[in-house]
């Protein structure tokens, strides 16, 4: 085989403060199989072109209104020329050298796997709730490389744990290439890290969750931000027929009020004043309206939608 075995692609629009940190961390990786990196920049006017001309990556430069995330990692993807396929954003950063060994790791062990995806942390200054959430939701797929199949083995668990078997992320994934090319990943407004993962399963492949392949990535919004990033989650989560979305009202109470109930005694727990603990409360609020209004946007009006949503999903099919 010529040229690198993995190729990482980063979308990226005015990420100036993240994306030299971003780079550091990848070209400080221990991969002897080689790899390259191809950043798509969608309009960037912050100084982002000028930290990418000190790295050797390739960049390719598209219209703003022409970013879209699965088609524009899909275009990353056309231009590289790696075996496996690594998406990262430019605000996750990876968290030690062996980050790509391990993230790729399973596709040499397991013929089937199509896809890997590693685990989060979150970032130094993110809140502790925020911190304290992903640190549970990652710790739930457990402590070892765990391989997901749809089959007659795994029917009950499937079952029990369909969120577990729906979640993936391109925040910090890997595809392998000889199954992206037959099924890219899907034109949609939102997760189409989850559409591709849950095409590639129905179809018999498999999807592995890689623990030791962490980036530090998290966000820690306002109360209406939110508002419209669970709107939009919970619109993708819908639209992928997830139990995770919260279509009625009784789901979305008992939500909140476990979810306050928990982060409030967190907080306690570590000393935190009540001054936390009411925006504890208060983002909860945030979430659980975004998360019943997105889990029910072909019922609002389109004017409403288009306000809501980051994606600017104006219609319910999604456009």
């Amino acid at each position: 085989m010529t040229g690198p075995r993995a190729s990482v692609v980063i979308p990226a629009k005015n990420e100036v403060r993240n994306i030299r940190r971003c780079l550091d961390a990848v070209y400080a990786q221990r991969y002897p199989e080689g790899f390259e990196v191809v950043v798509i920049d969608s309009g960037s006017t912050d100084g982002t072109l000028e930290v990418l001309a000190g790295y050797p990556v390739q960049v390719i430069r598209i219209p703003p209104d022409e970013f879209n995330h699965g088609g524009t990692r899909n275009l990353g993807a056309r231009r590289s020329r790696g075996e496996f396929i690594v998406f990262l954003t430019a605000d996750a950063f990876p968290s030690d050298e062996c980050w790509l060994a391990n993230l790729v790791g399973p596709f040499d062990v397991e013929p089937d796997v199509a896809g890997c995806f590693g685990r989060h942390v979150a970032h130094a200054d993110a809140g502790p709730v925020d911190a304290w959430k992903m640190d549970l939701h990652f710790a739930s797929f457990g402590p070892d490389v765990r391989v997901f199949r749809l089959d007659r083995e795994h029917e009950d668990e499937h079952r029990r744990l369909e969120w577990m078997y729906d979640f993936f992320s391109d925040n910090n994934s890997a595809l392998r290439r000889s199954v992206w090319e037959q099924h890219p990943l899907p034109i949609v407004d939102m997760a189409e890290d989850q559409h591709w993962a849950k095409m590639i399963m129905r179809l018999g492949y498999a999807k592995a969750y890689v623990p030791n392949a962490v980036v530090a990535h998290s966000h820690s919004y306002r109360p209406a931000q939110w508002v419209r990033n669970w709107y939009d989650q919970h619109a993708s989560y819908r639209d992928l027929d997830s139990p995770v979305a919260m279509r009625r009202l009784r789901d979305v109470a008992r939500w909140f009020v476990r979810s306050c109930r928990d982060d409030v005694a967190y907080l306690r727990r570590n000393r935190h004043g009540v001054d936390l603990q009411l925006r504890a409360v208060v983002d909860n609020a945030a979430r659980a309206a975004g998360a019943y209004l997105g889990a029910n946007y072909p019922r609002l009006p389109r004017a409403m939608r288009r306000r809501l949503s980051l994606q600017r999903r104006g219609d319910a099919s999604g456009r």
